[in-house]
């Protein structure tokens, strides 16, 4: 992960990191076949070490991002691509829809990810549910 000239992560590189932690979290919990596919390509030791360091409170964020890039490596040489990598969308600018009130959101119990939700959801990657935020 880049550091700025101080030595500090960017948040943009924070973000990466949370953003791909998601990503993997959304598709670990949608059934067993990530679980699967990721045993077939030999890399579901490095899917342990992810949740291991999720579940752990460290949060050593290069030691995480080796381990993601890892298993993106792992999972595309098995024709998995873009495992962690965030799909990118498009979305109107500020001011083309109606404004409508925030709902109440859950997130990330431990933090690592960005994940956001409306209605009651648990992270499949520790087996917790998402904190729900007042």
């Amino acid at each position: 992960m880049p550091d700025t000239p101080t030595g500090r992560r960017s948040n943009d590189a924070l973000t990466e990191l949370a953003e791909r932690v998601e990503k993997l979290c959304r598709v670990y919990g949608r059934n067993d076949q990530l679980a699967d596919l990721l045993t077939a390509a030999g890399a579901d030791d490095l899917l342990r070490q992810v949740i291991e360091l999720m579940a752990s409170g460290d949060r050593p964020l290069d030691g995480m991002t080796d381990l993601l890039d890892q298993l993106d490596a792992a999972a595309t040489n098995f024709g998995l691509h873009g495992l962690t990598r965030p799909d990118r969308t498009w979305s109107p600018l500020p001011g083309v829809r109606t404004p409508r009130a925030a709902p109440p959101l859950r997130v990330c119990p431990l933090r690592w990810c960005t994940r956001a939700e409306e209605s009651a959801a648990s992270c499949a990657l520790v087996d917790r549910p998402l904190t729900l935020l007042p």
